[in-house]
């Protein structure tokens, strides 16, 4: 009978057989062994074996595919269901109308992979703008000559003499983690006198600059800065859900206003 309802079918679309306004409902399997043409298709369900080519727009709330191809994929949201992998392989650009790091939230993968190759991940980033200084234990701020501001600087005290330290909590799942940050060596330093970062309690980074010959002068007293923005950039095998860092430094003068330290650009990215 399914057979007989196919030729009928498929001879009512050849003699372009029309009920009028009011659609034709067949109740019963309809099988097309090959071109279906229609202005207009509306299924519940619609099960294709082979390819369905389509030549304007596809409208649908979701589309699930094994795989999907296309010169545009327009979406406002590209998200894996839960321990799935976005892969692209080839480049990829971003373009968004904000220069803020939200600029690329819509990306919310587990892991993100360029050419095969697993890509870090930034998940936070404290640029202490405005004097924002959340979850540090100290909320000393400075500019130097600029309205650029960052964390510690001239005659804090209390952040020469204890550090700086903030816990990041709620890390996404990883094996790695990045810590980046700019430090400011100002005022003068002597030789000896040395700056560090610890990851966890363990000493990640070491820095002096040296006996101080810098002849720029921008910042905290009339002795030229040792050195501005060195940049700190180390990766670590790690797995936690939460990361505590510490800036700190070991300084020959016990007071802030002839020697101290500042840290700015805080980044901590995963993959």
């Amino acid at each position: 009978m399914a057979a007989r309802v196919a030729v009928v079918f498929a001879l009512c679309l050849a003699s372009g057989v029309h009920a009028g306004s009011k659609p034709v409902a067949i109740n019963r399997d309809v099988a097309v062994t090959k071109t279906l043409t229609a202005d207009t298709l509306s299924a519940a369900a619609l099960n294709v074996t082979g390819s369905v080519s389509v030549g304007k727009d596809v409208t649908a709330t979701r589309v699930k595919a094994a795989l999907l191809t296309a010169d545009v994929l327009e979406t406002g949201t590209l998200s894996p269901k839960a321990g799935d992998t976005i892969i692209i392989e080839g480049d990829l650009e971003l373009a968004s109308a904000s220069s803020s790091s939200s600029a690329v939230s819509f990306l919310e993968a587990q892991e993100f992979i360029v050419g095969g190759n697993k890509q870090w991940r930034l998940v936070h980033h404290d640029a202490f703008s405005g004097g924002k200084t959340e979850g540090w234990d100290v909320h000393e701020t400075s500019t130097c000559g600029t309205s650029n501001v960052f964390l510690g600087g001239h005659c804090n005290q209390a952040t020469a003499s204890k550090g700086a330290e903030k816990v990041f909590a709620g890390l996404p799942k990883h094996t790695e983690v990045r810590v980046k940050a700019r430090f400011h060596f100002l005022d003068k330093w002597d030789s000896g006198d040395t700056a560090f970062a610890k990851v966890d309690d363990d000493y990640v980074w070491v820095d002096t600059p040296g006996s101080n010959s810098g002849k720029i002068n921008i910042c905290g007293s009339s002795h030229p800065e040792a050195a501005l923005s060195q940049l700190m950039d180390i990766v670590l095998s790690h797995s936690a859900d939460s990361l505590t860092l510490n800036f700190g430094a070991m300084m020959t003068r016990k007071d802030a206003c002839k020697q101290s330290w500042g840290v700015d650009d805080v980044e901590i990215s995963v993959k």
